[in-house]
């Protein structure tokens, strides 16, 4: 008989070795550590501000970060579940739902109710924000080279941001909640949607290649001189 978890969990993930299990279990509140094979619960701790949505390891596996619907968005010890950072104020109430960590542990992108957060995961700064979609995201990807962001968001769209400065380069409309995936090497974005949309993109690393990939395909019409050189086209 296979093992099975004691609690029904919301969410869950590998840790970054692969040796456990990190789990939300929803409106109790809690955060709970399992071991991968047995899953014997080895820890589990509570967060006041539930229900929890996500509960996702740093890259080194000694930090985790939670969100959760009533304005959780914190860092914890991963052995204790003591809070090393709340990223919000206390009186912070607005959802927050997608969790994704930068490579080296040091930024961590949190997405909420139309509006995505980077925070330096140390300091608890925050660094940027990424706003203009109009519904709740739970899952954010980051491009291999971390120039781009991902928000696949419940109004029907994915969106793509530089990270450094937080400008929206791209929307893509399927309509219904859309998940998505990117290629190993980066170069491609599947998407799928809860309306059955399923299709894979071209993507782009920097604003210049998306610009060059616009000034090919997708000038249909006659461009003024301004914007002939905001695209850096000769002059007529």
């Amino acid at each position: 008989e296979s093992p099975h978890y004691e609690e029904v969990l919301f969410y869950a993930e590998w840790s970054p070795d692969g040796s456990q299990i990190v789990g939300t279990t929803w409106e109790e509140g809690n955060v709970e550590i399992y071991d991968a094979i047995t899953l014997e619960k080895l820890s589990s701790f509570t967060v006041e501000k539930g229900p929890l949505v996500q509960a996702r390891w740093s890259p080194d596996g000694k930090r985790i970060a939670t969100t959760g619907l009533s304005g959780e968005a914190a860092i914890r010890d991963a052995s204790t579940g003591e809070v090393l950072l709340q990223l919000f104020p206390d009186n912070f109430s607005e959802q927050t739902m997608g969790i994704t960590w930068t490579r080296d542990g040091e930024e961590v992108i949190i997405s909420g109710l139309g509006i995505g957060y980077r925070f330096d995961a140390s300091t608890g700064e925050e660094l940027m924000q990424y706003i203009g979609f109009n519904d709740i995201s739970a899952l954010i990807i980051l491009s291999p080279d971390e120039q781009l962001v991902y928000f696949m968001v419940s109004d029907g769209t994915a969106r793509v941001y530089e990270v450094a400065t937080g400008v929206e380069l791209l929307v893509y409309e399927l309509g219904g909640w859309v998940n998505g995936s990117l290629s190993p090497d980066g170069t491609r974005l599947l998407l799928t949607s809860t309306l059955g949309e399923i299709g894979i993109y071209p993507t782009w690393s920097t604003v210049e290649e998306l610009t060059t990939y616009a000034k090919e395909c997708c000038v249909k019409y006659e461009l003024s001189p301004e914007e002939r050189e905001q695209f850096g086209l000769p002059s007529n």
